[in-house]
């Protein structure tokens, strides 16, 4: 169960990633489709080349601004992610490290149950062979007995 999650995070951070580049490809689209348009506007616009020139540099500055402003916002919303995953695949591989000691904890409990019970089995043995030492002696005793009575 806790190895689906963690294969369902890493898939999940892989279709973040590959949303998060798919969104940059647009991003950068549109920005050079707005500087080229702006560019274009400008070279047709009936003004002299000084006035050109300079409306051209402000719409140049303004694009390299937002593609910067853009660039800023996907670098954050990248790290935010990656703690995000990072901070659920610690949780994920703290679940499972509980899950495990638990279950070795209880592993354990068992097998010194099953300890216990052997040495109590092995102590019943014991006991037994002693009873069954003395009966026999016994009835070796008697044997001889009874053999010295005979004629």
């Amino acid at each position: 169960m806790i190895l689906k999650d963690i294969i369902d995070v890493a898939k999940n951070e892989k279709t973040k990633k590959q949303k998060a580049n798919e969104a940059k490809k647009l991003a950068t689209g549109v920005t050079i489709g707005v500087v080229l348009g702006a560019a274009a506007g400008i070279l047709v616009a009936p003004k002299s080349g000084k006035e050109t020139r300079a409306d051209l540099k402000d719409k140049t500055d303004k694009a390299i601004e937002t593609v910067s402003d853009k660039v800023q916002t996907a670098g954050t919303v990248v790290k935010e992610k990656y703690h995000a995953v990072m901070d659920t695949v610690h949780s994920v591989s703290e679940d499972v490290k509980d899950e495990l000691s638990e279950e070795l904890k209880n592993k354990e409990k068992d097998a010194k149950e099953q300890i216990e019970k052997v040495d109590n089995v092995i102590d019943e043995v014991k006991d037994g062979s002693k009873n069954v030492s003395k009966e026999v002696k016994k009835t070796a005793d008697n044997v001889k007995k009874e053999v010295k009575k005979s004629p």
